[in-house]
């Protein structure tokens, strides 16, 4: 904290030995506490504690009288600085008391919104109140100086804060902030601020407004939403100015320092070893030692106890001068270069990584039984028996299956993107590309060697999983952790030369619908042609239904004798499907979490995530997924059907066709949808029927889905 705001730091470490601030940093604490109470008094205390804050401003507190606020409002370690009055209504500033350079302006309640103005060092903030039978005035709110921060509960809906519609009101404050250059912040992938009890929805009516300087540049500020707040259907936002960019203690591991590698070096050493490995599958466990020994001679290696990623020699300089004299000049070229780098960082609040609340055998076991997905003994015989079929009738000996030449492992390496993380043999991706000839007809005849026996080293096939927990869900859960497979730098060399090989065929016979891991394909082309779609549909007079299908954990559920047989369908090979089928049986992998790891298990099922193979071989798994009534948009194993139909019951009788047909698929071929993700949306033009409650159900494979206009 700036020495112009803190006296002291009462309530734990200053946060400048966590962190380089750049400008002034002030943390707000948000909140409709909806009527403010002895216990949510004492409540709101440990909560500004905890987090920090300097000043909290809160809304509606249901207080008619000063003596009233003196008993309910009694905030500890925080002094009142500016509140107005009303039953039910009113709203309440306070400083924590060892700030001594805050006042107040003012306190108005004009056209029934309630405003308290404070200013602290010369930051004004605007404590703002607007109740929902309210209507804005013409001048919305009075404007204050630059630098100013409106933040309240405005009760107003406008679709740039995330409500379906634009009203009166909203419109209105939106005109407002334009006219006044205010700047909104506002993160659309942040949680709602409130959830309502009556119609179980989640809004945006409590926003933050800042001001911009004479060069258009707002404060820089962070927006972050707590979790609930008891008794009240409003959640708690801290706001904090400046930028902070976070001082990362590192553990005390050595890390390869690749800007003084010697690669020359490094080249011409590992040639001369690796000609003393024979280029065999046994001897990958050989070949990895040799790089790694090698990179230990060619390459420094060391650790730093702190250090900011991407901060220049030259950002450090005006850093020491902006602490020394405070100049806002040398404040904003740091800001200008601290924004490529919150890029770099992911961003200017990056999140804390708390423990997992599950074992990482807990998240194991779920993984594996993700690959078990429930299936159909009938359909199972009658796979298998064709797959013997297709195996019998495949070539050994196409032009698939050919040894790798040196020329394919140059190509391979070019494609191959450098930083990535390694996998248990610690090889990283810029030892291969900085690696000499001989190295590289060696691997071309080690490759080549597995193609011919099929044989895997298990070293290569044995991944490093780590369990990343989803946004916004339960920590407790196995389920709520998404596994990222790390594999072996080498492994993934292998999967990239046999993408160059087969792609080219898997891409003729996936259907024109799939856009997902496509060349020139996204799902903003997607997005553009459903939404294409759908106007059609409006200049016909039509409604347009579509079908949003969510699939559960889809590549780890994908049937490996399944996506065999449907592979040489297309590449009669067979010994390209031989390898593939090493590749994806017996899959040794170990789940990480923090600093728990998992017993070693074995997958036989499911495409691991991180593999170069895995997006081209789960678009051929669902290559033939069956024709429909309704037009599909696809992107990897996200699906969308639209039909367009006269009314909704057309629709809702086409749209029940359709998701048996699909449902029967899934049973199939092991892929179970998710109903909680499922959705349905109906688009037209007939504002009588927007509110239209119709409702029917529909089966998906063997869950019921609720369709709702």
């Amino acid at each position: 904290m700036d020495s112009y705001i803190r006296k002291s730091s009462k309530h734990g470490p200053p946060q400048d030995q966590l962190t380089k601030n750049l400008g002034k940093t002030i943390r707000i604490c948000q909140l409709n506490a909806e009527g403010l109470s002895r216990a949510k008094s004492e409540y709101i205390t440990k909560l500004l504690l905890d987090q920090k804050i300097d000043m909290a401003v809160i809304q509606e507190t249901h207080i008619e009288s000063e003596d009233q606020q003196r008993r309910r409002g009694k905030i500890h370690g925080f002094d009142l600085l500016g509140a107005t009055y009303h039953r039910s209504y009113g709203v309440a500033t306070y400083v924590r008391n060892d700030i001594e350079n805050a006042i107040l302006l003012n306190s108005t309640v004009t056209s029934n919104i309630h405003q308290v103005v404070t200013k602290i060092a010369d930051i004004t903030v605007v404590n703002a109140y607007k109740p929902p039978q309210t209507s804005w005035p013409d001048n919305v709110l009075n404007v204050s100086p630059h630098p100013a921060i409106y933040a309240g509960d405005f009760n107003s809906h406008h679709t740039a804060w995330k409500y379906r519609t634009t009203d009166e009101n909203g419109d209105r404050l939106a005109s407002w902030a334009d006219s006044h250059d205010l700047h909104l912040i506002f993160d659309a992938k942040e949680r709602n601020s409130f959830r309502s009890a009556a119609w179980n929805t989640e809004t945006n009516p409590d926003l933050c407004f800042v001001s911009d300087n004479a060069k258009k540049r707002p404060i820089s500020m962070s927006r972050k939403v707590l979790d609930d707040f008891p008794h009240s259907q409003h959640r708690p936002i801290v706001l904090e100015t400046g930028i902070k960019i976070p001082i990362i203690h590192s553990t005390p591991r050595p890390r390869w320092n690749f800007g003084k590698a010697q690669w020359d070096k490094f080249a011409m050493e590992l040639d001369k070893v690796v000609r003393w490995i024979p280029p065999k599958s046994h001897n990958y466990g050989r070949f990895g030692k040799a790089v790694i020994t090698t990179a230990k001679k060619c390459i420094p290696r060391g650790f730093r106890k702190e250090y900011v990623p991407g901060w220049s020699d030259d950002m450090e300089q005006l850093y020491q001068e902006f602490q020394n004299n405070g100049d806002s000049e040398i404040a904003d070229e740091l800001l200008i270069g601290a924004w490529s780098l919150l890029r770099k960082l992911g961003s200017s609040n990056p999140p804390t990584r708390e423990p997992p609340e599950v074992s990482a055998d807990q998240i194991a076991a779920k993984v594996i039984t993700l690959s078990k997905a429930p299936s159909s003994k009938q359909q199972n015989a009658n796979i298998k028996k064709q797959l013997t079929i297709c195996r019998q009738k495949a070539s050994a000996h196409s032009e698939y299956a050919k040894s790798f030449s040196v020329e394919e492992v140059d190509k391979a390496l070019e494609n191959t993107k450098s930083g990535k993380a390694p996998g248990f043999d610690g090889i990283r991706p810029e030892f291969l590309k900085n690696c000499g000839k001989h190295t590289r007809m060696w691997l071309s005849k080690f490759y080549s060697d597995i193609l011919l026996t099929g044989h895997i080293p298990i070293e290569l096939k044995k991944s490093k999983i780590v369990a990343v927990l989803k946004p916004n869900k339960p920590k407790n859960v196995p389920e709520s952790y998404r596994p990222i497979a790390l594999l072996s730098s080498c492994y993934k060399l292998l999967e990239r030369m046999l993408l160059n090989r087969i792609g080219p065929l898997i891409l003729e016979h996936t259907p024109v619908e799939q856009a997902g891991f496509r060349p020139h394909r996204s799902c903003v082309d997607q997005v553009l042609s459903l939404t294409i779609h759908i106007e059609a549909g409006f200049q016909k007079q039509q409604k347009t239904t579509v079908v949003y299908v969510d699939l559960t954990a889809a590549y780890d559920t994908v049937w490996r004798e399944g996506l065999l047989y449907k592979f040489l369908n297309v590449v009669p090979c067979s010994r390209i499907a031989s390898l593939l089928n090493n590749m994806l049986c017996d899959r040794p992998f170990q789940i990480i979490t923090g600093k728990n790891r998992s017993k070693i298990r074995h997958l036989n099922n499911g495409l691991p995530q991180g593999s170069v193979l895995a997006p081209v071989l789960f678009n051929l798994y669902i290559s033939d997924i069956p024709h429909t009534t309704s037009t599909k948009f696809g992107h990897a194993d996200d699906l969308a059907l639209a039909i367009r139909s006269k009314t909704i019951e057309e629709a809702n009788g086409l749209l029940s066709e359709n998701l048996s047909v699909l449902g029967k698929y899934f049973a199939n071929w092991r892929l179970i949808p998710n109903m909680n993700k499922t959705e349905v949306s109906c688009f037209h033009l007939n504002n009588n029927t927007g509110r239209h409650d119709f409702c029917n159900t529909s089966q998906l494979q063997n869950f019921f889905i609720k369709i709702c206009f």
